[in-house]
């Protein structure tokens, strides 16, 4: 998942996503539920993000560390 992640068409994707979520919210008002909906992804998106940014971290460090 660090990996997929590092990659550069995976930010723009990304970033793709969020203007058209933004261009599709100023067409329809912005309705409350998209609140909602935007707090709870982004809020689980950081969370496992966390997860796997220390993962890749750990594997790195142990990697560097096994090497004379």
């Amino acid at each position: 998942m660090g990996d997929a992640t590092a990659l550069a068409t995976v930010g723009l994707a990304v970033a793709f996503l969020t203007v058209l979520w933004l261009m599709v919210g100023f067409l329809v008002g912005f309705p409350s539920w998209w609140n909602n909906v935007l707090y709870s992804v982004t809020s689980s998106i950081t969370l496992v993000m966390v997860f796997v940014i220390q993962h890749t971290q750990a594997r790195q460090q142990a990697k560097t560390e096994a090497q004379p």
